[in-house]
Parts: C-alpha cells; structure tokens; sequence
C-alpha cells in the first residue's frame, strides 16, 4: 500500500509539470502535507472498503462462491 501511495504522489508531481507547461494560466500546488493527508484518508478507508464484501461472504457457502 504505501508503494501504491508513493507512486501516485510521483504520478501526481509529473502529472502537474506536464499540465503546468500545457496550461500556463492554471496553477497546481501540491505540498507534502497534502500528499500524506490524502495518503492516510486513503490507507485509512481502504480496511472499510475491504471489509464490507468480507461481510458479505462470509453469508454464503465457500462452494456457491467460486461457481460461475
């Protein structure tokens, strides 16, 4: 997870050079305390999201789970 994070923040910085040269007029900050803000809101509702579905299978038989 926290490989995923620093690839989308190394993403993001290249992504707004690219746009900041094509669109001169539009003016894209990121600083560290946003980066990791929306990396911990992320690792945080990501165990939410994870377990709703877990929830949900442990209602049905192992076997009906796997059965096209």
């Amino acid at each position: 997870m926290a490989a995923g994070c620093l690839a989308g923040a190394a993403l993001s910085y290249g992504l707004a050079a690219v746009t900041a040269r094509w669109l001169p007029t539009l003016e894209l900050t990121a600083t560290g305390v946003d980066v990791a803000l929306v990396s911990l809101v992320l690792i945080s509702v990501s165990p939410v999201g994870a377990t709703v579905p877990m929830i949900r299978l442990r209602r049905i038989d192992p076997v009906e789970a796997f059965r096209p």
